[in-house]
């Protein structure tokens, strides 16, 4: 890990994370798959981007000490949702992100949801239980640097096509599939976008 920050951690650490006894590449996938289900599900929370990319961090810091065997991902990508609501200001109860859960697990309409839904009840168990582990695995630091706030500062001193511009930021949003945001400061995220 570097010593500037203990988020950062070196490529080789993907190696010998909790989840090294599946193959990298299944890892990654599994982990890319993890941050489009919390993308899906704060896209339906109506969440502000920030809160999204928060949310994904966490995700990825969880599972540096965590593995996938032992904590399903779209039960932390619920939880990282939700706690993300509370950090970013953007609130949301926790039985509107159970239910929202349950609808994309389920494929059923959220206004079809029952409101005595014995599942949704059992998605905001699942979210408050992994909730305190989500919290010790980010030692309770909720500060996360984007590389979309790099962006907005390059894009200033250099506001040139806008079509460079827009895909920089979809590069920057992509990015959050993989374990960029644990790998490398924001800052160099931002300028290889």
């Amino acid at each position: 890990m570097s010593k500037d920050n203990q988020w950062l951690f070196p490529i080789e650490a993907l190696y010998h994370s909790p989840n090294s006894t599946e193959p990298l590449d299944k890892t990654l996938y599994d982990l890319a798959r993890g941050v489009e289900f919390l993308f899906r599900l704060g896209t339906s929370l109506k969440l502000p981007s920030p809160a999204l990319f928060t949310a994904a961090t966490w995700f990825h810091r969880f599972y540096m000490r965590y593995s996938l065997q032992d904590f399903h991902r779209q039960d932390i990508a619920a939880t990282c949702v939700f706690l993300a609501t509370k950090t970013e200001e953007c609130g949301r109860k926790l039985r509107d992100v159970a239910k929202v859960y349950h609808s994309k697990l389920t494929s059923v309409d959220i206004v079809d949801i029952p409101s005595d839904c014995k599942e949704v009840d059992q998605y905001q168990t699942a979210i408050l239980v992994t909730e305190e582990y989500l919290l010790q695995a980010i030692c309770f630091d909720f500060t996360v640097e984007s590389p979309h706030a790099e962006l907005v500062d390059l894009f200033v001193s250099s506001p040139d096509d806008r079509t460079v511009q827009d895909y920089a930021w979809t590069f920057a949003h992509d990015s959050y599939r993989t374990p960029l945001c644990i790998l490398y400061p924001p800052r160099i995220i931002a300028a290889a976008c």
